[in-house]
């Protein structure tokens, strides 16, 4: 067999589970749109492609053909021996208008033998083949592979019925002549087939002591058991000496079997027995668990004992234990300042947590807590304008000092800066707050001055007395350049020094003055729509109160907790309904519809740009009744827009019902079931 070309791995498979007749171009539609045409399709664009002459002569008899994309694109033409084999990839032309799979310029075509009638063999080429129309391809310096479904050509027998079969092969050559014959090839076996050439595994072989058929070699008293097997010795089961594995009688029968109990320290014991017959009475502790457990006990007699935690908070707690070990230990918190500490733990698992403000600026800083809950508050002057303005504060306690003089002194020092300048071109920037004649600005240093610009090009020129500039304005950057360097350059020292002291306490009193407006100006009222809802309680400054919720959550809630008393949540008065709120969040139990908790649905909200939102209290609820529902002087002052529908407070009555409010005509109840399912109207301090 001649040797390939060349073994190049180039293309990948691209032709999977074909048959020849998949390659027929007239079984392809655009053969029949080209109906005009004659087998094979000849167009004025054909290219030739010729491979050298011996390169494929392995595959002689076999038909090469062309192809893009899976497709043929030419007719079959025959390999033979020692020619040149070649073909005519058909183009695409002007008059093939249905020929849209045809190539034009530029694709790549690809090339497959038809081997064997069924065999589709890949012919890789390097480098890659692209269509010219009317071009000539002569293959004689290309690198060829070819490849079978992607893997490289092997020519061997491949039928598995002959004794050349080759699993590797996948191009038959001849090579199969000897059918193979499966059966036993071993001459020594029992089973041994003369006619067979391929061992099939079926081979087997006398045991020791017998022959192919399974009969003992030498049995001399023919009971089946071959002589070399035998064992003598006591056949009677009468005897004590009695042997069950033995084949052959001897004289070793001489003790008959007593039977009765053997066993000395039983109630029963027969010292004639020489075979326990199970009967035996033993006094002692029959149970399993015990630690004093006797096997051998038949009677218990009350002495069982098992040492271990007899106390049934531990983890280790043993309920079968009678006697108490001191072993007892629970993992838990031990820490009695957490949240989740537990009395009963002996050992610290690590689980401890508390729940507060861990920010250490907080006037309610907790240096216990663990996880933060968002409440931190500190009281403070929260106007910038003051001068005790505290920029941590979160909570106006109304003490303010707006001492303008010292923020003026200090704006002062931040305009009156100055800077260095070299000799040549610089740059400033003019930071004074109102704008100045440039020449003005420029006045102490006008000597030096060559050229002033701004960032438009207008420039000042002291040489020419011209001032295309203007004034300067504040915030914006110059250019300068001067004949001698320049130390302490300053623009806003007149600015500073030009106010008089009296001007500024003057400044200092109005500022105040408009404080006092602005302060009057913020009181708020019952029932204005401030704050993101409406305002129905204000405390007596007219800064601070409550505001409800323009409208309902969405759906309905149930208070949750049911069956389960929460640590907190008891608070009814105004003021509460936050504190309430977070310990029944915190308490984390269920709801029995599985949903979220009215609470947890208060903090859940965001409207109107806040999320601050939590449940009232009982009396946070009947509140919002008189000031902004039915409860007030006027009968028909219902702002609030509520219904004949309960809603939930955050104020618990027991482990299984809490206070309801109806919003409409000011009912109270505290005997709902907290599993009931109703209305929320949430509100949030200000």
């Amino acid at each position: 067999m001649k040797k390939l070309l060349y073994i190049f791995i180039l293309l990948p498979l691209i032709v999977k589970a074909q048959t020849v007749s998949d390659w027929d171009p007239s079984l392809y539609d655009w053969y029949e749109d080209a109906q005009s045409y004659t087998y094979p399709i000849i167009t004025d664009n054909n290219m030739s492609a010729i491979f050298l002459s011996g390169s494929l002569s392995d595959f002689a008899g076999g038909q090469l053909m062309a192809f893009k994309d899976g497709v043929p694109v030419s007719a079959p033409s025959t390999i033979y021996e020692s020619e040149s084999s070649g073909v005519a990839v058909i183009g695409r032309d002007y008059y093939c208008i249905y020929c849209d799979h045809l190539p034009v310029s530029g694709d790549l075509i690809e090339f497959a033998i038809l081997f064997n009638g069924e065999t589709i063999v890949n012919v890789g080429v390097n480098p890659p083949i692209t269509y010219a129309a009317n071009g000539f391809v002569w293959l004689a310096e290309y690198i060829l592979d070819f490849t079978v479904e992607g893997v490289p050509i092997e020519f061997g027998c491949t039928d598995y019925n002959y004794l050349e079969y080759s699993p590797s092969a996948n191009i038959y050559d001849g090579s199969c002549e000897v059918l193979r014959i499966d059966g036993c090839t071993d001459s020594e076996a029992c089973n041994y087939d003369s006619g067979s050439n391929a061992d099939d595994g079926s081979c087997y072989y006398e045991a020791q002591y017998y022959n192919c058929d399974g009969n003992c070699l030498i049995d001399s008293d023919g009971d089946g058991v071959c002589d070399e097997l035998e064992i003598p010795g006591c056949q009677d089961p009468i005897y004590l000496e009695y042997n069950p594995s033995a084949t052959n009688e001897d004289s070793s029968c001489n003790t008959l079997v007593v039977y009765g109990c053997t066993y000395y320290f039983a109630l029963n014991f027969n010292s004639l027995a020489n075979v326990n017959d199970g009967s035996c009475l033993v006094e002692g502790c029959t149970e399993d668990w015990a630690d004093n457990y006797d096997v051998l006990a038949t009677e218990n007699d009350g002495s069982c004992y098992k040492v271990g935690c007899t106390e049934d908070w531990a983890d280790n707690y043993d309920t079968i234990a009678t006697t108490d070990d001191g072993s007892c230990d629970r993992l838990g918190c031990v820490s009695d300042w957490a949240d989740n500490y537990d009395a009963l733990a002996t050992t610290d698992d690590g689980s401890c947590y508390r729940i507060g403000c861990v920010s250490d600026w907080a006037d309610n800083f907790d240096e216990y807590a663990t996880d933060d809950d968002e409440s931190c508050y500190r009281y403070g002057c929260t106007s910038n304008l003051a001068v005790n303005y505290d920029q941590y504060a979160t909570i106006d306690n109304d003490n303010c000092d707006f001492d303008i003089i010292t923020h003026l002194n200090m704006s002062f020092d931040a305009w009156n800066v100055s800077v260095d300048l070299s000799s040549g071109w610089n740059m400033f920037g003019y930071g004074c707050p109102s704008p100045i004649d440039v020449i003005e600005g420029l006045s102490n240093h006008t000597e030096s001055i060559e050229i002033t610009k701004d960032n438009n090009g207008a420039v000042y020129m002291p040489e020419w007395g011209f001032n295309g500039i203007g004034d300067f304005t504040p915030g914006f950057g110059y250019q300068i350049k001067v004949t001698e360097a320049i130390e302490g350059f300053s623009l806003c020292d007149w600015y500073v020094n030009d106010i008089p002291e009296d001007n500024i306490v003057s400044l200092q009193e109005y500022i105040i003055q408009i404080g006092d407006s602005i302060e009057f100006l913020n009181v708020y009222h019952i029932g204005d729509l401030a704050k993101g809802g409406i305002v129905f309680y204000v405390d007596e400054s007219g800064q601070h109160g409550l505001v409800a919720a323009m409208e309902d959550l969405e759906g309905t809630y149930e208070w949750g907790c049911d069956q389960q008393e929460v640590n907190g949540a008891d608070g009814t008065s105004i003021g509460k309904g936050y504190q309430n709120t977070m310990d029944i969040v915190n308490q984390g139990c269920a709801t029995e519809s599985v949903g979220i908790t009215a609470a947890q649905a208060a903090l859940d909200a965001e409207i109107n740009g806040y999320s601050d939102w939590y449940l009232p209290s009982r009396d946070e609820l009947y509140l919002m009744y008189l000031n902004i529902g039915q409860g007030g002087l006027n009968a028909n002052n219902n702002i609030g827009g509520f219904t004949s529908i309960y809603n939930w407070s955050s104020s618990e009555t027991n482990y299984n019902t809490a206070w309801l409010v109806n919003l409409y005509d000011g009912t109270m109840s505290f005997d709902y079931s907290k599993a009931y399912p109703t209305r929320v109207r949430i509100i949030r301090a200000f």
